[in-house]
């Protein structure tokens, strides 16, 4: 291994390094650099950390998982096999079965090898498999596809699902270390912090796309000192006594492994595509293709150039934030507050500290607003579900978000419960306040036959519910939380014989701060003026991501 001379960062795709070289690794591939912030001082060496895992069960009344014969799958895939016309005609339903087993084989009709040679190949191997005693092509092919069902996977709605770790990546300013044990991962990760004498106060950052995943495996290997987390099982950080914090690039960039490459713009690399079978279980002793070696080091490479970039753009790895948010909360806190002079600067900090202060939520406040957050609707009637429909239309909103964010009014003061006693008080609060309530109704009914809007996931105390792939179409009686907004949609889509009013919050409305609004327009005017400018793709796709976030 030769690493003298190397530049600290150079994404190296074709090569990679093995746990014992990690000595020649910490003397010549590291800044030796850190950013003081607070009270921690953080190496802004880029390193992205990342592992492949193997899927299989456990019988219910077995102890044995389900191997297969992974030398045999892994000889069969990616070969490409010639047929005729006339194999095509002998086998019933030929195109289903081509794309069926196209994930190990291609049948082209102009390239590839004869499918009797291959047979006759594969006999001499596995005989056991691939009897001599098949001699027509087709009869052959069949027995192939008989082969590749065999060994396949088993699947047993019974079965205990489990994974293992067979492989796991470590890029460090683009050179991709790889092991097989968790015991090299810890092993590999002493060493960096011994040699950089790392702790909970002076650290490096690991980022892993979609840390959430990979938590869950190596969360028992380490002492955490600090896991912080916006969902159960979906950490955005977590740090480990040996002064390594893993970061989530996911939650960070928003994109896809694959999307984060391809809006690359100095480093370019991208993610391997189809260079690794899923349904193949592999484990620490499986010798692994070059093919899936370089799936591999991409993905890490893939990390590794985006976080590199985003230090680049921002001038510290200190300077990241967590979410893709912070960076527009980050440019909307300082349009809010930035103003000429400091006595301008002081009052309009005061002004917005009041507005603040005004806006902010107690915890029963927080918890029914919780209950009344929904997504999108994007049902599939069930008038259409499972039947093709041809003519089909249909229009979108162009920047449907920064435009409601303008146009409409939102909650602009402190909440106020109030009890509300008959259906006119209702409407009368509706029409003049932005509400949020518990409501309970009964006897309830669809209008219409198209679509039904309330999600039985949301309602609580619900009876006699009938169902619509998750949506309610009646119930005799259906407790939920909703906003104003859903209200004045449920009225037009339900009838109801009485309704209960329970815990009833209103808010006076109002527009959006003005600096926010200013800052939604120069967003939405540098993403339009930006698109398809060449030489300004990082900054389209800046203003495109602040814009994206404002909401």
């Amino acid at each position: 291994m030769n690493l003298t001379n190397c530049g600290v960062f150079e994404l190296l795709e074709d090569r990679y390094y093995d746990v014992d070289d990690i000595d020649g690794l910490i003397e010549n591939c590291f800044t030796h650099h850190y950013t003081r912030k607070n009270d921690c001082e953080v190496f802004e060496d880029v390193l992205a950390f990342d592992i492949e895992t193997s899927s299989f069960e456990y019988g219910a009344d077995d102890e044995t998982p389900y191997f297969f014969d992974a030398d045999l799958y892994a000889l069969m895939q990616n070969t490409i096999l010639k047929y005729s016309d006339a194999i095509r005609s002998d086998i019933p339903d030929f195109d289903k079965k081509r794309l069926k087993y196209l994930h190990l084989i291609t049948l082209s009709k102009d390239k590839g090898i004869p499918i009797d040679s291959y047979y006759k190949e594969m006999s001499d191997i596995y005989p056991s498999y691939f009897p001599d005693d098949i001699y027509h092509p087709a009869d052959q092919l069949q027995k192939i596809f008989e082969v590749i069902d065999m060994i396949k996977p088993v699947k047993d709605d019974d079965a205990d699902k489990c994974a293992i770790m067979y492989v796991w990546q470590l890029a460090i300013n683009g050179r991709v270390v790889i092991g097989r044990t968790w015991d090299e991962f810890i092993y590999v990760l002493t060493k960096i912090a011994e040699a950089h004498h790392l702790h909970t106060k002076r650290k490096m950052i690991i980022y892993v796309h979609n840390l959430a995943y990979e938590f869950q495996f190596m969360r028992c290997f380490f002492n955490w000192s600090k896991v912080f987390a916006v969902a159960p099982r979906k950490p955005i950080y977590a740090i480990c006594d040996l002064g390594f914090e893993f970061r989530c690039s996911y939650i960070l960039s928003n994109y896809s492994l694959a999307k984060v490459g391809e809006n690359l713009q100095r480093y370019k690399v991208s993610k391997l595509v189809g260079n690794l079978d899923y349904q193949l279980i592999r484990t620490p002793e499986t010798i692994l293709s070059e093919d899936e070696i370089n799936y591999c080091i991409n993905d890490v490479l893939v990390v590794s150039a985006y976080i590199k970039e985003e230090i680049e753009n921002e001038g510290s790895i200190t300077k990241i934030p967590l979410t893709c948010t912070g960076y527009c909360r980050n440019y909307v806190r300082k349009q809010c507050l930035s103003a000429k002079g400091k006595k301008a600067r002081d009052e309009q900090f005061y002004k917005y500290h009041k507005m603040i202060k005004k806006l902010k939520l107690t915890v029963p406040e927080y918890h029914q607003l919780h209950r009344a957050f929904m997504g999108g609707f994007t049902h599939c009637s069930a008038r259409f579900s499972g039947i093709t429909v041809q003519n089909v239309d249909s229009f979108d909103f162009t920047s449907s978000y920064p435009a409601v964010l303008l146009s409409e009014q939102y909650p602009m003061s402190k909440a106020e419960v109030v009890k509300v006693n008959s259906v006119s008080e209702l409407k009368h609060n509706i029409d003049l306040y932005c509400c949020v309530f518990d409501v309970e109704f009964t006897d309830l009914e669809p209008t219409m036959i198209n679509e039904n809007y309330i999600p039985k996931s949301k309602c609580y105390n619900i009876e006699d519910c009938v169902e619509n792939n998750g949506r309610v179409v009646s119930c005799s009686r259906c407790g939920i939380t909703l906003t104003d907004v859903d209200f004045n949609i449920i009225r037009k889509c339900y009838k109801w014989s009485s309704i209960k009013i329970g815990t009833f919050r209103r808010y006076k409305r109002g527009y959006l701060p003005k600096e926010i609004i200013m800052s939604i327009l120069t967003l939405y005017k540098d993403k339009t003026m930006l698109k398809g400018v060449k030489g300004k793709e990082t900054e389209y796709l800046k203003s495109k991501g602040l814009l994206n976030s404002v909401y």
